[in-house]
């Protein structure tokens, strides 16, 4: 299984701290600090899951996290905020662009997020398991047509 997720984000500690969680939990963390040149290798790569520091000071997070929704709609985005620089509807804002969850830097559990990004991964799994079974029936549907 690709177990890799990558953290786009300025803040050394915050990544040190969670990739040594997500290691322990069968996870490689990787870091992209500067959004603008990393969005095309981000999503070329289709890297499974996707942490975003929304208070990126070289762009600003949420039109980021449109950007990435734009490009690949389907892959999970976690969203790391400060509680006191956002407001409600920041936060609606980015679950309306297809944020996975909106967690508070300030009260980040580690062990806790480690579960948040194993249940992004299995979502993504039934998702993609979901899409198979919609292509095999319609693969059935078209040759039983071209039979007829």
């Amino acid at each position: 299984m690709f177990r890799t997720v990558v953290y786009i984000g300025e803040d050394a500690e915050l990544f040190s701290r969670l990739a040594g969680q997500l290691q322990c939990e069968g996870y490689e963390l990787q870091r992209a600090s500067l959004p603008t040149a990393c969005i095309e290798d981000l999503l070329s790569r289709w890297f499974r899951v996707l942490i975003l520091d929304v208070d990126i000071t070289t762009w600003p997070g949420l039109d980021f996290l449109r950007r990435i929704k734009q490009r690949d709609a389907c892959v999970p985005v976690v969203v790391l905020g400060d509680d006191r620089g956002h407001s409600l509807t920041s936060i609606g804002v980015a679950r309306q662009n297809g944020c996975e969850r909106w967690i508070c830097r300030s009260r980040l559990d580690p062990a806790e997020f480690g579960k948040v990004i194993g249940d992004a991964f299995r979502r993504l799994e039934h998702w993609k398991a979901d899409l198979q079974g919609i292509s095999e029936r319609a693969r059935r549907n078209e040759l039983s047509s071209s039979l007829l």
